[in-house]
């Protein structure tokens, strides 16, 4: 709602027209020029992401007016408003994917400890850096009032900082989501988007969602139960049912001022760290696909950057990549269709930087241009860690025929290189 009343009031200050004002300006072109700069004064102190949406709002809003218009004067000042809106929304969009490395920090905490003090310890490191990883320390997760407590703090501190956090799905979790008070029905009752969407679907679908999120849990379902609910409810409902869960996924990571996801995208082929986790949405491409339309579609609503592993694919063969080196270079099929699905998510995007966390493995030289360009679209590339034995392992281990995708992007500007053995080193 928020969003709403921004856009309309820069949209009523765009084309107010004030006559305390024009007597102050030689003509309207004049006075046009200086009403655009106090637009672009006030979505200056906005984030990006956020300032890019109220952009692109705001010229669908005069497109759209404009059509209604019959003056072709009125029409060619609208036009030439729409330009200047166009540019500047292509500049900070191209400016917002100039990327280099950068500093980061890895910061970790006890369920239930005052978060405050330490975090004023470090605000001199928080105030210098671009992102902060959150880890937990200990076994017991951290409720989700300290999460929001913790992240609002560094967001105080630090406005434009990115904080990740691990929160993939039922199985790797840093804090707890859900509790008596914060639940689906608890969206399902205060969020009219849940709701809207919830109120259309049949009965049977309905029923189901009670397996999703069941009475009394605490994570979201894995990405496989996700799958299993939407390959039995009616086909009218397939798409809105993942709108739903895209969006109640991010939704309570922005509730908590978290502006990052990690997504697994890995077709699933029978890895035993991806099938018998139930991490993977499906084995089916075009599925998965769907999927991404509805991440897309909520990282609009919810203005968080979406953050893909494991690229280029990690969910065939038999081999637990924690314990010995994923090679690929007999699953050129499973490998180049996983690539097509990074492709179509990366020309599927809008505005919000995305992320793609590149995997140590062995791939076939033949899809080492394919492999590469998907690696230039994106905006971030985060490497898996660097401390895992299984990769130190694989340093030495080098064939003709293959290459190691690490070593592609080792060296790229846009890499940040995660080592959390050296204390842990992100560059």
């Amino acid at each position: 709602m928020k969003k709403i009343y921004g856009i309309a009031w820069l949209f009523c200050l765009l084309l107010w027209v004030s006559s305390c004002q024009a007597f102050v300006f030689w003509d309207k072109t004049e006075l046009q020029n200086y009403r655009l700069s106090n637009v672009f004064l006030q979505l200056s102190q906005k984030s990006n992401t956020e300032a890019l949406y109220i952009y692109d709002e705001l010229v669908k809003k005069l497109e759209k007016w404009s059509l209604a218009i019959n003056s072709e004067k009125t029409k060619n000042t609208l036009e030439e408003i729409i330009w200047k809106l166009q540019l500047r929304q292509e500049s900070l969009a191209n400016n917002l994917k100039k990327v280099s490395r950068h500093k980061s920090l890895i910061l970790k905490f006890w369920a239930g400890a005052q978060s405050n003090v330490f975090l004023e310890s470090k605000r001199n490191e928080i105030e210098n850096i671009e992102s902060v990883f959150i880890f937990r320390t200990g076994s017991t997760d951290l409720p989700w009032y300290q999460i929001e407590a913790i992240a609002a703090k560094l967001k105080s501190i630090n406005p434009d900082i990115l904080i990740f956090i691990d929160q993939e799905w039922w199985l790797i979790n840093r804090y707890v989501e859900f509790d008596a008070t914060t639940s689906f029905q608890n969206y399902l009752v205060t969020d009219s988007y849940v709701s809207d969407i919830y109120n259309n679907f049949s009965e049977a679908t309905k029923t189901s969602l009670g397996s999703v999120f069941p009475s009394g849990y605490s994570y979201f379902p894995s990405l496989t139960k996700i799958w299993e609910v939407y390959n039995a409810i009616s086909k009218s409902d397939k798409q809105s049912y993942l709108d739903l869960v895209a969006y109640l996924r991010l939704k309570t990571l922005s509730d908590r001022w978290i502006n990052t996801y990690w997504l697994v995208m890995d077709l699933d082929r029978g890895n035993p760290v991806i099938r018998n986790y139930r991490r993977s949405f499906s084995s089916d491409l075009e599925s998965y696909k769907r999927l991404w339309d509805a991440f897309i579609k909520a990282s609009k609503k919810t203005w968080v950057s979406l953050y893909l592993k494991h690229f280029p694919g990690h969910g065939a063969g038999q081999v637990d990549s924690h314990i010995w080196i994923l090679d690929y270079s007999n699953y050129q099929t499973y490998v180049g269709e996983n690539l097509e699905l990074f492709k179509y998510m990366l020309d599927n995007k809008w505005y919000t930087q995305m992320w793609l966390m590149v995997w140590h493995m062995y791939v076939p030289n033949t899809l080492k241009s394919d492999f590469s360009d998907i690696i230039s679209s994106a905006d971030y590339i985060l490497t898996d860690d660097l401390a895992m034995q299984w990769y130190v392992q694989a340093t030495w281990w080098a064939k003709s025929w293959v290459f190691f995708t690490t070593d592609v992007v080792f060296d790229s500007e846009k890499a940040i290189l995660v080592d959390s053995l050296l204390n842990p080193k992100i560059k």
